[in-house]
């Protein structure tokens, strides 16, 4: 078993100081835009252009309505233009990274959700840089 101070991935990202860490799941993104999703979707992109300075942004399973959705999310992103702009956004400004974390490795989520600049994993360890030293946080799906 792993100890808090080392836990096992691959992918590591490092938190500066000052930066900031937002999981976000439950946008249950459809190829078809519904009430609740165009709701979350609608807070997510009014919190990013608050966001001020560096950061991360995680997404988690819930960012797709279901497995379809999943397979099919060059639709879904397409089906909600005001996602992507957003993203693209929030990535324009210096030291911010997005995220997908995934139990699934489908090949069609990395395929959409690449070219707008988030990266794909089934988890990450955020090393921390606080005051007395690194703290490493596994996040998982």
């Amino acid at each position: 078993m792993n100890s808090p101070e080392s836990p096992s991935s691959e992918n590591r990202v490092r938190i500066d100081l000052g930066s900031r860490v937002v999981l976000r799941g439950g946008l249950f993104l459809g190829t078809t835009p519904s009430t609740p999703s165009e709701s979350g979707l609608g807070h997510l992109l009014a919190e990013l252009e608050r966001w001020q300075g560096p950061g991360v942004l995680i997404f988690t399973d819930g960012l797709f309505a279901s497995p379809d959705a999943l397979l099919n999310a060059r639709h879904v992103i397409a089906a909600h233009p005001s996602f992507e702009q957003g993203l693209k956004r929030f990535l324009e400004q210096e030291d911010r990274q997005i995220l997908y974390l995934s139990e699934h490795d489908e090949a069609a989520a990395r395929q959409a959700l690449a070219p707008l600049g988030v990266a794909c994993m089934r988890d990450v360890v955020l090393e921390c840089v606080t005051i007395p030293g690194i703290r490493r946080v596994l996040v998982t799906h």
